[in-house]
């Protein structure tokens, strides 16, 4: 991570920090997904296609990522939700694209079939890209990328370190985090729908595709919902209306369902689609953050940082924390006993945020990252009084 973030953050090509590299990250996933179409694939060939793959896509998105963060400097908290509504809407839009297309045509070709429509894809991204000219996406390296560029490996590293250590960088990636280390349950409703309602494979498929569509439809909600709050409101009260919606859980595992005369597959489809689209609508504020506390030069570096903790806690760390708790309520494939009392439990694990509210940032430091304002280290800046302030006061001082 450190080492390819610093790449495109020192080493411009052509006067440019991002684009180049996303063409070639582009480039090379194209070339590995068509190669792996083409040839019988052994078990080492495919090790190395998919790493390239997956390592030219993570490169990709962070450039990409830092592309929006160049072009939401100096906006507001508001503005930049609004343009990672837009990202994320797109992002999951061509996810359920794809995964419809993959799926479709593994079942009616191979594997081979599958790369190679997959491998088309970069190919039609990386003609649009130098068609629309990549000077129009990224503008030449400002003022604090040269100064990056110019500069030693240890005065870079140096200035990510002094950067990321500052208080507000240190409590914000402690709340990412802790955030994300809540148990989840998904592990558990797969069990239960599996071996406790029984329902067919036809009938999981149907709830996983239910379960793309409501991401999807949670970032058509977003923009008319708690996007025109604060931060700080929706990592509280929407934290809150959130967890009310997603404890709708508890009518299914408890059985409730079938004494309301709800069948089991239509109560798991409903359960699916208001739990996904609920916890997908406090998603976009954090990835906005992210964005605005990256500084201008470091934003390949800073913002891969930030991603790299919160997939260090939900993939590794909620999945230690989940092992754990299913462990103590007694819960497996086939003993669903407490699965109650497990989900409770979770439900108040996941109001973690708001216990954790005064590690973000408030309205007035938000004002302060947009317009590029760096805070005192050791002690509070001192303001300084507007000159009709003073005039202000000197006339009431007259008057007196």
């Amino acid at each position: 991570m450190c080492i390819r973030d610093r790449i495109s953050d020192m080493v411009p090509i052509g006067g440019l920090h991002r684009v180049p590299y996303i063409i070639i990250c582009l480039t090379l996933a194209a070339a590995a997904l068509l190669y792996g179409s083409t040839v019988q694939l052994t078990v080492w060939s495919y090790c190395a296609m998919r790493v390239t793959v997956e390592a030219c896509l993570a490169w990709m998105l962070v450039c990409a990522e830092a592309l929006v963060v160049q072009r939401s400097e100096g906006l507001s908290m508001d503005q930049n939700n609004r343009i990672q509504s837009v990202v994320q809407l797109s992002g999951a839009l061509f996810f359920t694209t794809g995964g419809v297309t993959g799926a479709f045509a593994y079942s009616q070709s191979s594997v081979g079939v599958v790369l190679l429509v997959v491998g088309l894809s970069p190919l039609a991204a990386l003609l649009g890209l130098i068609l629309l000219s990549p000077s129009s996406f990224e503008t030449s390296a400002n003022q604090s990328s040269d100064l990056a560029a110019s500069g030693s490996s240890a005065e870079y590293l140096r200035l990510v370190g002094s950067t990321l250590t500052k208080p507000r960088y240190l409590l914000f990636t402690l709340y990412l985090l802790l955030c994300n280390a809540t148990p989840d349950t998904g592990k558990v409703s797969f069990y239960f729908y599996s071996n406790a309602l029984h329902l067919t494979e036809q009938q999981i498929a149907v709830c996983s595709s239910i379960d793309q569509a409501a991401i999807l439809l949670s970032m058509l909600i977003y923009p008319h919902t708690f996007a025109r709050k604060s931060v700080r409101w929706t990592m509280s009260w929407g934290v809150l209306i959130v967890t009310a919606l997603q404890s709708s859980s508890l009518l299914l595992f408890s059985h409730s369902n079938r004494i309301l005369g709800i069948p089991d597959f239509a109560a798991a489809c409903m359960t699916t689609l208001i739990c996904t689209c609920a916890s997908n609508l406090t998603l976009v504020p954090l990835i906005s953050l992210m964005a605005m506390m990256c500084p201008a030069g470091l934003e390949g570096i800073v913002f891969s940082f930030f991603s790299s903790v919160t997939n260090f806690s939900s993939d590794i760390v909620q999945a230690q924390s989940s092992s754990m708790a299913m462990k103590y309520f007694g819960i497996d494939a086939h003993n669903f006993s407490n699965i109650v009392q497990f989900q409770t439990c979770v439900l108040f694990l996941w109001l973690t945020p708001v216990a954790l509210l005064w590690m973000l940032p408030t309205e007035e430091e938000l004002l302060d990252i947009s317009a590029g304002i760096e805070p005192s280290d050791d002690r509070d800046p001192i303001p300084e009084i507007p000159m009709k302030a003073v005039d202000v006061k000197a006339r009431i001082m007259v008057d007196m």
